[in-house]
C-alpha cells in the first residue's frame, strides 16, 4: 500500500474496531473512515471495496499471528505435546499483545456473509495446509504406543 505509515495504521485500526463489533454486512465504511479521520475516497481508492478491506485485514491478521508463532516455536523440540503446548503459550501471548487482531478473527469464524465466506474458507485451508505440515514437521513418533 502506497500509505504513510499513520494513515495506514488509523485505517487498520478503525477497520478492526468495525468489523470486530459486526458482521461483515452490517460493519460500516462510514464509520471506519470517520474513525481513521480520512474520506471514504481515499479509503476506496487504495482497497477498491469494503470486501478488498475486510480480505486485506484478515490477510493482514493472519500474517501477523503467523509470523509471530513463527518466530517463536522451537521446530526442534520433537515431542507434539511439548510443541503443542508451546503454540498455545504463544496464543496467549499474542492474544495479549493483539487483543484487537483476536476479537477480529474470533468474528471472521462466525462470519456468513456469502460476499466473502466462500475467500475465507480457502485462505484457511491454505493456511491450515502449511501450518500442519510445519508444526508435524520433525515430531518423534516413537514417543506414540504402536496402532
Amino acid at each position: 500500500m502506497n500509505l504513510a505509515e499513520d494513515k495506514r495504521q488509523a485505517i487498520i485500526n478503525a477497520a478492526l474496531k468495525e468489523f470486530s463489533i459486526n458482521h461483515y454486512a452490517t460493519a460500516s465504511t462510514n464509520k471506519i473512515v470517520s474513525h481513521a479521520n480520512i474520506s471514504k475516497g481515499i479509503l476506496f481508492h487504495y482497497f477498491g471495496s469494503k470486501k478488498n478491506l475486510y480480505l486485506f485485514l484478515y490477510e493482514y491478521t493472519t500474517n501477523t499471528f503467523s509470523e509471530a508463532l513463527n518466530r517463536q516455536l522451537d521446530l526442534t523440540e520433537p515431542d507434539i505435546f511439548k510443541r503443542y503446548e508451546q503454540i498455545m503459550k504463544v496464543k496467549i501471548d499474542l492474544m495479549k499483545q493483539y487483543h484487537a487482531l483476536f476479537d477480529f478473527l474470533k468474528k471472521t469464524y462466525a462470519e456468513t456473509s456469502f460476499e466473502v465466506r466462500d475467500e475465507l474458507n480457502h485462505y484457511n485451508a491454505t493456511i491450515q495446509k502449511s501450518s500442519y505440515a510445519m508444526v508435524f514437521e520433525g515430531i518423534d513418533t516413537g514417543l506414540f504406543h504402536e496402532n
